[in-house]
């Protein structure tokens, strides 16, 4: 996440320093010009990062500040500290690599497609670089060769879904779809579980005039994570530059993950006390007091983030949520619909607005937002057990009973559906 400041600050300020009259010209380096608007955390990293490549502008500590400012989202200033470690350092391959990386996220597949061909000179065992070329030539059109890099990555890495996604990617754009399903199919088979993977298998099942196979994958791609790129040790080498608020995040939703929710609360607030506006640390909180039943906190903090960035569905979401639990039916409606109309795959969007009308007394009105809570988000048991509240309400018992089962078939111990199957079937609970 880029703070505002980061954004309008963003420079490259050269600043020379002085050497000895007889010693090697000391390189220029690259310097961020608005320290005093940094996180604290960040700036104290980016200083001791500057300090070594001052005292000794050798490529280890030229490539460390790159790594500095890269985990840190400084870009241009990451780029070309790896750049003047290229220089300094020829033969090694982790510089053009990440330079290769960088120019591949501004969009920059010519240059991004020459780094990894050095990369992959210097350093032949790499194979993430192999994907990474790949995909850079695929998007400067070169099939051929998109197709050479993504088979080393594949002969290398056989039990592994990238390298089949790759090459299904490069054969659809050659129009040859049915290559591309069978190797959609193959990708499909082994992990990770990639959305992407999904997404064109049910847009390769259309083409192909397959129309229940496009909306099972459909119905799969809502519950796969959104994976970008295989394992990849340079870039976890990065990672570990990471501080300020992007680590913060990152720490505070494995807190959440682990249940300790006042040391992730106490991380939100620390990115807040930085950047006020930050939508991710915002929402977040605000979940984790929704969560808590901490509902007034939750509602503030909310309500701040969709200041922050009104686009976005989750914290609309987030809110529908509250203002049901609290009894706020027309605020809840309002909400979902809202969240619903910036991502119609919100499922918990959908959830909360059948759950309004519930209680609302408009079971008929809960069914359709309901049945689509329980396509996009078929694993979770509540969903389930809303719809068959909506359904047996509204009359229809024999399909209240397949939700019901449902549930218990997600959630055994759900005494709620048990108790209802139990009294729609006349069975003892």
């Amino acid at each position: 996440m880029r703070s505002v400041v980061r954004i309008v600050c963003l420079v490259l300020c050269v600043c020379l320093f002085g050497a000895c009259q007889d010693a090697d010209p000391v390189p220029d380096i690259p310097v961020f010009a608005a320290m005093d608007g940094l996180d604290p955390d960040v700036r104290r990293a980016v200083e001791a990062a500057l300090e070594k490549a001052r005292s000794d502008p050798a490529a280890a500590n030229l490539g460390e500040l790159g790594r500095t400012y890269h985990a840190n989202e400084f870009p241009e200033l990451a780029a070309r500290c790896y750049e003047m470690a290229a220089e300094a350092e020829p033969d090694r391959a982790d510089w053009p690599y990440y330079i290769g990386r960088l120019a591949a996220d501004a969009g920059d597949p010519a240059r991004a497609a020459d780094m990894f061909r050095t990369t992959t000179r210097l350093h032949a065992g790499y194979t993430p670089a192999y994907y990474h070329l790949g995909n850079a030539q695929l998007e400067l059109g070169d099939l051929q060769g998109a197709t050479a890099a993504f088979s080393i990555f594949v002969e290398r890495i056989p039990d592994r879904a990238w390298g089949y996604l790759g090459l299904a990617r490069t054969a659809r754009q050659g129009g040859e779809h049915e290559k591309a399903l069978e190797l959609l199919l193959r990708a499909a088979s082994l992990p990770p579980g990639i959305r992407q993977v999904s997404y064109l298998l049910a847009e390769t099942h259309g083409i192909l005039g397959h129309a229940e196979q496009a909306e099972a994958e459909l119905q799969r791609f809502t519950q796969l994570p959104d994976l970008v790129a295989p394992a990849d040790a340079l870039m976890q080498q990065v990672a570990g530059y990471s501080t300020g608020a992007l680590e913060f995040l990152r720490r505070a939703k494995q807190h959440e993950g682990k249940g300790e929710l006042q040391q992730a609360e106490d991380l939100y607030r620390r990115v807040l006390q930085s950047e006020p506006q930050s939508y991710a640390a915002l929402a977040n909180l605000g979940n984790l007091f929704k969560f808590q039943r901490r509902y007034d906190e939750a509602e503030v903090v909310l309500l701040r983030a969709v200041e922050a960035n009104p686009g976005q569905a989750y914290a609309h979401a987030l809110l529908a949520g509250i203002y049901v639990d609290s009894g706020r039916l027309a605020e809840s409606e309002a909400a979902a619909m809202i969240a619903i109309e910036r991502d119609p795959q919100a499922f918990n969007a959908h959830f909360y607005l059948g759950r309004a009308r519930i209680a609302a007394g408009m079971f008929t009105d809960a069914i359709e937002p309901l049945r689509r809570a329980t396509e996009l988000a078929p694993q979770i048991p509540d969903v389930h057990f809303a719809l068959a509240i909506a359904l047996a309400e509204s009359g229809d018992r024999d399909a209240a009973i397949v939700e019901l089962n449902d549930v218990l078939r997600l959630a055994p111990d759900h005494q709620a559906a048990q108790a209802g199957l139990a009294e729609m079937t006349g069975a003892a609970p």
